[in-house]
């Protein structure tokens, strides 16, 4: 009986080494961090996602298209003004470069959730023990390279859109006063409201 304890309490040691020795903490240590600081990354990008108001874009560049549209339509002179030229352009960049907002808009919002899903799964399997280190080695790197080009990109469009702002609030006065001032046949049929 007393062999029988002793090769159990081997049994047991020697089982608690093995489960020590799989802990996919220590074994994944370099996975885990990476995935930690991609998920810190990607609630950055959120945060940066959610300081821009894109319906205030929107509604920028609907301005812009409506004073462009009226200039187009009813703008009539010999000579084209100098500095309205310059603001009209300076217009037309703001729009040029602000296109396709609700894209954009739903674009970043849906890679930055997919990320955060991706990289929380990657994280549950590596804990659970369900992904190898060739698998890890495999996804990881493809997981990063999306994040990488995510914050390329929304810290690109975040900046521009910071940039332009100041344009359209130069340019657009000066046009809407040479539109209130356009002579317009039969204006009580026209909507002069952007």
């Amino acid at each position: 009986m007393k062999q029988w304890l002793k090769s159990g309490r081997v049994f047991v040691v020697f089982g608690l080494l093995f489960f020590a020795s799989c802990d996919p903490a220590k074994e994944f240590e370099a996975e885990l961090k990476t995935i930690d600081s991609c998920m810190t990354r990607i609630d950055e990008l959120e945060k940066m996602y959610m300081e821009i108001n894109f319906d205030s874009l929107q509604l920028m560049v609907d301005h812009i298209m409506y004073n462009e549209d009226m200039m187009r339509k009813y703008y009539k002179s010999d000579t084209v003004n100098r500095d309205l030229g310059i603001y009209m352009n300076n217009c037309k960049g703001f729009r040029k470069t602000l296109k396709d907002l609700h894209g954009k808009q739903v674009g970043f919002q849906d890679e930055i959730f997919a990320l955060r899903v991706q990289f929380k799964n990657m994280k549950t399997d590596i804990m659970n023990g369900a992904m190898t280190k060739e698998q890890a080695a495999e996804y990881l790197p493809s997981e990063k390279d999306a994040m990488h080009s995510l914050d390329l990109r929304l810290v690109e469009f975040y900046d521009l859109q910071k940039s332009q702002k100041p344009v359209y609030h130069q340019a657009v006065p000066v046009v809407d006063m040479y539109v209130s001032a356009l002579v317009i046949p039969d204006s009580n049929n026209v909507n002069l409201e952007p």
